[in-house]
């Protein structure tokens, strides 16, 4: 027999942007320093690096979500500088996207249910509602939370941290 629930569709959006979040930070957690710096190949993205994309990317997508118009490419360029200047270890870097995660999970608990089925344009072009937009920010978490995985299992760490 299947339960039902109900939820509001901010509910859902804030729920996963914080959900990714944390998975997030529970990976982050486990990534030693060398790891975090670590460039697999010479040519791959490190933890660190792809982490504080997302809280850029998070960033981003709170700024669209006010209204403010966003490019995205001088927009990731001063906020990955910003961001790398401001986080010169993990701790920085997970506080970082905390702090993103928190910013756009808040905004979203106060949005009400209009604002979010109200269509935009993403920064790549695409249309959708705003709902589907900030949905993106777990999206964008998740996968990136697989990078950092993918780099630790290429070090010998195979545990699922975030369990």
């Amino acid at each position: 027999m299947y339960t039902i629930v109900a939820m509001s569709l901010k509910t859902h959006v804030a729920g996963q942007v914080r959900t990714w979040g944390y998975l997030l930070d529970k990976d982050l957690q486990h990534v030693p320093g060398g790891i975090a710096t670590d460039s697999p190949g010479g040519k791959a993205r490190s933890p660190r690096s792809v982490a504080i994309e997302t809280a850029v990317f998070n960033d981003l997508l709170l700024a669209q979500a006010k209204g403010e118009t966003v490019d995205m490419e001088s927009f990731f360029g001063e906020g990955m500088g910003a961001y790398e200047a401001s986080c010169p270890d993990t701790d920085a870097v997970r506080g970082a996207v905390s702090n993103s995660v928190n910013n756009l999970a808040t905004w979203i608990d106060a949005a009400s249910e209009e604002d979010l089925l109200k269509e935009v344009t993403a920064p790549w072009g695409m249309t959708m509602t705003l709902a589907d937009l900030l949905l993106h920010a777990s999206a964008h978490m998740a996968y990136h939370s697989g990078q950092v995985n993918f780099v630790q299992l290429l070090h010998g760490d195979d545990a699922m941290h975030w369990m």
